[in-house]
């Protein structure tokens, strides 16, 4: 049994084993390459996320149409304001608002404003506009 040929145990030539050596290295440099290039190209063009203060400005137009256009509102501030990821291209902003009349005599609110993204148009869409006078 000894003397049967085994091909598989025969020595391999230095050179071949260099050269697939070599193969094998040029192929895995090519595909992490490819996957380099690929992370790149999304970074680069993914849509550019939602920016926290045109969410609150779309947010203060609603809720001023809701309560009073005309009148002088004072809104919370960035700080003060909830702008939260839903999900997806949807927001939720929460805050606080008071209508101050011209007698002096105020109220105060609560909102939340659920917005969709709408990529194709660069704006938004309201999809809910809660408001709740405080007492």
């Amino acid at each position: 049994m000894d003397n049967v040929p085994q091909p598989w145990l025969e020595e391999v030539d230095p050179q071949v084993l260099r050269r697939r050596r070599e193969r094998i290295v040029l192929i895995l440099g090519a595909v992490v390459l490819f996957g380099l290039f690929g992370l790149l190209a999304r970074y680069l063009y993914r849509e550019p996320s939602a920016s926290t203060d045109e969410l609150l400005q779309v947010a203060h137009n609603a809720v001023r149409a809701r309560i009073n256009p005309n009148g002088q509102l004072h809104f919370s501030t960035a700080a003060e304001s909830q702008v939260m990821s839903v999900g997806g291209e949807r927001y939720e902003v929460r805050g606080w608002v008071q209508d101050v009349m011209e007698s002096g005599k105020g109220a105060a609110y609560l909102f939340t404003v659920t917005l969709d993204r709408d990529v194709n148009r660069n704006g938004y869409t309201l999809v809910d506009v809660s408001v709740i006078e405080q007492y």
